[in-house]
């Protein structure tokens, strides 16, 4: 996940049409077609949290907002644009994209999610205490009595948020199978894939070096080996009565 907000002055040209589209979404209680630098978006019949304005597109969600308060744009890209352009490419696209109808945009990246992916590690939920974490929140997931994962950490701190699971699950659930094409022949269909997830926050993020989306994407290695080294560990369990004197386990090592 790579998401953005954008500051800009936005024509009232613009807010005019967008605000035309809404009320005939709202009217229809459908969504509308609407231009938007010449690409074809559906403005929804409803808000995207507070942004008044609710665009989606095949590539991702684009929202508009008056607020004073907030930024006036919100981007959410999809992940399979994410994956199949690669995030610097996206980002470039959405602001040349925005950059034809609104002038000049200052983009900054909100939330950011590292992952990576690895088969061959048979995690259960009786090794949920062999972690060691910043955070003190730690949540197990099951699915008819079958471990899924662990959650640590809390997405509405705003912080950071950590979730090991099933990703194998996910992909039949909600039909990704796009992500076997990515594995490619990494991918042995007869195992599960272990997804290793962290959530990062436009807070956390400023300490690494700033928001904007070419700092940020430069700051990732620094932000991978902070998260995995100093946020969460893993541990081969030993006779110290202190967990972080545990040795790091070699499954970790691979994440790390």
């Amino acid at each position: 996940a790579l998401y953005l907000s954008g500051r800009a002055n936005l024509p009232g040209e613009l807010l005019g049409r967008l605000e035309v589209a809404r009320g005939a979404a709202d009217r229809a209680k459908s969504a509308v077609p609407f231009l938007l630098d010449g690409v074809e978006y559906q403005l929804k019949p409803h808000s995207w949290q507070r942004y008044r304005f609710c665009l989606d597109h095949p590539r991702g969600r684009v929202g508009f907002t008056v607020s004073k308060y907030l930024p006036v744009i919100r981007v959410q890209p999809h992940t399979e644009f994410l994956q199949g352009f690669g995030p610097r490419a996206v980002v470039k696209w959405y602001r040349d994209h925005l950059e034809s109808e609104c002038g000049a945009v200052l983009l900054s990246v909100n939330r950011l999610d590292l992952f990576a992916d690895f088969q061959g590690w048979d995690l259960n939920g009786d090794m949920r205490h062999e972690f060691v974490s910043r955070s003190r929140s730690l949540i197990t997931f099951e699915e008819n009595e079958v471990f899924t994962g662990l959650n640590f950490g809390k997405r509405k701190t705003g912080t950071i948020n950590a979730r090991l699971y099933d990703k194998t699950i996910r992909v039949e659930e909600n039909g990704e199978h796009y992500w076997k094409m990515i594995w490619g022949e990494n991918f042995d269909s007869t195992r599960s894939v272990l997804r290793v997830e962290f959530e990062v926050g436009g807070a956390v993020l400023r300490q690494f070096g700033g928001t904007s989306p070419e700092d940020v994407l430069d700051a990732t290695g620094a932000l991978w080996t902070y998260l995995t080294n100093d946020w969460l560990t893993h541990r081969v369990p030993g006779p110290d009565q202190t967990k972080s004197r545990w040795p790091i386990s070699s499954q970790w090592e691979y994440v790390q």
